[in-house]
């Protein structure tokens, strides 16, 4: 999915190809997934990176309304 959320970003021109292959740099020798490095590097917002992330997906973000819904017996 990494490949999918890049080129997405990068064709909408929210992070630059040179941006994104420091990223990808990033990841090869220190690890870490792709999403996580752009966020540290501040290359993009995390509500971008949610919705991007949604449209390589296919999938719904998870909201924090839906945070709300943890079994009271689950927590203890």
């Amino acid at each position: 999915m990494s490949s999918g959320l890049s080129s997405l970003l990068v064709r909408d021109g929210v992070v630059s190809v040179k941006r994104m292959e420091r990223a990808y740099q990033h990841q090869v020798i220190d690890g870490g997934s792709l999403d996580t490095i752009l966020l540290e590097q501040g290359l993009v917002s995390e509500e971008k990176l949610a919705e991007y992330l949604e449209l390589a997906s296919g999938l719904p973000a998870a909201s924090w309304a839906d945070c709300d819904v943890i079994d009271d017996e689950a927590l203890r």
